[in-house]
């Protein structure tokens, strides 16, 4: 299958399909529990697929076919884990790529880094998580958070972060 690029494609695409099928199939018994409709999805990718579709073949992941079976998209978009030479023109590369697809910046959520763990777990400043939130926004993004949340020692700052996640600057959809 390696050797040849036709079946390769063939292959990482029936890994998607089967994966896919198989997340319906537990979204089927959860709804049974959960009032049926009132349920929704998403499920969460990496950049990588997003950026780079051909990555479906290691990932078997990909973006349309997840924007299509899915409410919702949790786009892992954390440029420090991915090791970005400039993490603000990667989010941006990155935001670019999704609004390119039909509901993709209506449909994702963006999960942003509030950790540096490839840097002994160094915490990203608060005023660049904010950042990010305001490129995104600007973006025409909709749905974005942040992990991890240390309350306990208060990072990242929520006063920093309150005009971006305050829900008296909601937008209206």
């Amino acid at each position: 299958i390696r050797q040849s690029p036709e079946l390769m494609q063939k292959w990482s695409r029936a890994k998607t399909a089967a994966l896919i099928s198989f997340s319906k199939e537990l979204i089927a018994v959860a709804q049974g529990y959960q009032n049926g409709r009132d349920m929704l999805t998403a499920r969460n990718i990496f950049a990588g697929p997003v950026l780079d579709p051909k990555a479906e073949t290691w990932t078997a992941q990909n973006y349309d076919d997840f924007l299509e079976a899915y409410d919702y998209v949790a786009l892992e978009a954390m440029p420090y884990m991915e090791e970005a030479k400039d993490p603000k023109d990667w989010m941006k590369k990155l935001t670019a790529a999704v609004a390119k697809h039909k509901d993709g910046l209506k449909k994702t959520i963006f999960e942003l880094q509030a950790v540096d763990w490839r840097n002994q777990d160094k915490p990203i400043p608060s005023t660049e998580l904010r950042d990010q939130m305001r490129a995104l926004r600007a973006a025409g993004a909709l749905n974005y958070g942040y992990y991890p949340d240390d309350f306990i020692a208060g990072r990242p700052d929520t006063e920093v972060l309150r005009d971006v996640m305050s829900l008296k600057t909601y937008i209206e959809t």
